[in-house]
């Protein structure tokens, strides 16, 4: 036994997103809560109890310890309070003083009330879940003698509710970045005031921090610039992948040697298919891509495994492609549909700080054994993994190189010749286990000094 097992040394993870609810950034939380007490770590966990722009997925909880202690505090929502204060407003009797015409308006006003004030919290619309989840994490920490912090970005809220929750309890406290916050690709749309206060806010997160982890060494580099006489502590733990949860499912997919002129080569998206990641560059190749198949009476697919909007949906429309789209799947479905693909895709942003970025989807794309399709930039950090593993084609977000690429794929998944993908020992690194050691070590270390 080491010496946290024996000293039964606990780590309290403020993760507002946490199982059973799903969606793309609980994973690396759950999977560090699975995996710690492997390394003497104790979890414990604060969280909201529900999140309703997130979806539920109770298959994601099953696999966490059975004795892991999880405490929640309700999460603000503009619609919640906008219901509250609607029925509160009824039981004093102003529908009936108002009538249905201005009642609706009322309605109506009041929604658009409450939005704005969620669009208007900094440092995002969660600030009021940490306002009041101090004092009862404070308790937390205290009853549960609780030896070091752990928050996680996103939301803001997490890493503001561990800094003044260290304040408090003075105890040692890791902040964990999973996403950039200011410098990241996207954020350039918030206004000039907001941006000045939340570069403050987070570049005090930054230098208060006992340790700070990011996902990438770009990423890991681009935030320790913020806090330039204490580099030491900036360390990169990658995203990963849970190699258990591909094991039993392996099977689900039959080898082919070759396949018929009446086989569907299937294109796979596994996520949410966001905007903000595509461009006319992808949508027009993978139009070209297949009225080319059809024109040699072929079959093409192009799947995806989440969430779309009705926006892309006829953006690929009017390109000639019409996706097929599940809706959110639990974990183990959306897995198995990744194995039964012939190709996985994987767009990658374009923006400022954008080639920093390993979207998390692609380790588990890596581990479906599958060969990835990367359209973005070709200098990216995601390139670089995909080369590294020799798990795919990387492409510019150009028409004419998405289309060849995916009539290269094609003819070489017609003859039986498509590459399997990455192999176990690329995987290695980047499993949940080895990536959960590497933090137990970090725990270890703040709690040394």
């Amino acid at each position: 036994m080491n010496a946290s097992a024996a000293s039964g040394r606990r780590v309290l993870m403020i993760c507002q997103a946490f199982p059973p609810t799903g969606g793309p950034g609980v994973q690396r939380s759950a999977k560090f809560a699975k995996y710690l007490s492997r390394f003497g770590w104790q979890p414990v966990v604060w969280s909201a109890d529900h999140l309703e722009h997130l979806p539920y997925d109770p298959s994601l909880a099953e696999d966490l310890p059975q004795n892991l202690i999880r405490r929640t505090q309700p999460a603000w929502s503009y619609t919640a309070t906008h219901r509250r204060t609607m029925q509160a407003l009824r039981l004093l009797g102003v529908e009936r003083l108002l009538g249905n015409r201005y009642w609706d308006g009322l309605d109506w006003r009041l929604l658009r009330l409450w939005h704005g004030v969620s669009a208007r919290m900094i440092p995002d619309d969660q600030l009021l879940w940490a306002i009041r989840s101090i004092r009862p994490l404070v308790d937390l920490a205290r009853r549960e003698r609780v030896d070091v912090l752990f928050s996680t970005y996103s939301p803001a809220a997490n890493h503001l509710l561990g800094m003044l929750t260290q304040r408090i309890t003075n105890l040692p406290w890791v902040a964990d970045f999973r996403d950039l916050w200011t410098d990241d690709y996207c954020y350039r749309n918030h206004n000039r005031l907001r941006r000045r206060i939340e570069r403050r806010i987070e570049r005090m997160i930054l230098r208060r921090a006992d340790a700070v982890v990011a996902v990438t060494p770009s990423q890991t580099s681009l935030l320790s610039r913020h806090a330039t006489s204490q580099g030491d502590k900036f360390v990169c733990i990658p995203n990963g992948v849970d190699t258990e949860d591909f094991t039993r499912l392996k099977s689900c997919r039959t080898p082919r040697s070759r396949h018929d002129p009446g086989d569907r080569f299937v294109l796979t998206f596994a996520g949410w298919f966001l905007s903000d990641r595509v461009d006319e560059g992808l949508i027009v190749g993978l139009g070209e891509f297949a009225r080319w198949v059809r024109s040699r009476e072929g079959h093409f697919e192009f799947r995806v495994i989440g969430t779309i909007s009705d926006e892309m949906i006829g953006r690929f429309a009017e390109a000639g492609v019409r996706p097929l789209a599940t809706g959110y799947l639990p974990h183990r479905d959306a897995i198995a549909r990744m194995i039964r693909s012939d190709i996985l895709l994987l767009p990658t942003p374009a923006g400022p700080n954008a080639e920093t970025l390993i979207p998390g989807k692609a380790f588990e794309y890596l581990a479906s054994g599958r060969p990835i399709l990367l359209v973005g930039p070709s200098e990216g950090e995601t390139a670089r993994l995909i080369r590294q593993c020799q798990a795919g084609v990387c492409v510019e977000s150009r028409p004419e190189a998405v289309c060849a690429a995916l009539t290269d794929l094609w003819r070489r998944w017609r003859a039986g010749q498509l590459n399997s993908g990455c192999t176990s020992e690329h995987i290695k690194p980047f499993t949940r286990e080895h990536l959960t050691r590497q933090l137990a070590k970090l725990l270890d270390r703040v709690c040394h000094r």
